[in-house]
């Protein structure tokens, strides 16, 4: 894994196959949002064997073949919170806890999404059993 930095914002991701990299990429900006997106301030991820896939090669990202001008983010679960909303997104307020999938990019500090690719957290209380 080599350490890269272009942007502000620590991410991993490829800039070609079989190399992960770790280092700075362009933040999301708020007024880059699309209708219904919203920018998930990340907390935790999940790597799945899809992920591996995707570094290898056998596994081609939607977006296209990375490259230095469009690396490619890996991960997809991701949990976090939402620090800025676009327009059209009816059901989440800045600041909610959120988690779901974001079918790439999740492996970074910041990732826009769709809002309908987030669920909010809900905050149950523990119930005594007797």
């Amino acid at each position: 894994m080599s350490v890269q930095t272009q942007g502000d914002m620590k991410a991993v991701f490829m800039t070609q196959y079989k190399k992960a990299n770790f280092g700075n990429i362009q933040t999301p900006k708020s007024k880059d949002l699309m209708f219904g997106q919203v920018i998930i301030k990340v907390h935790a991820v999940s790597l799945n064997p899809i992920d591996h896939k995707i570094l290898d090669g056998k596994w081609k990202p939607a977006a296209g073949k990375p490259s230095s001008k469009n690396p490619a983010v890996l991960g997809q679960d991701i949990s976090g919170t939402i620090s800025s909303i676009g327009n059209g997104v009816k059901y989440f307020d800045v600041g909610d806890e959120v988690f779901g999938i974001s079918w790439s990019g999740a492996l970074a500090s910041h990732r826009y999404a769709r809002s309908e690719q987030a669920l909010r957290k809900t905050r149950r209380r523990a119930t005594k059993l007797n």
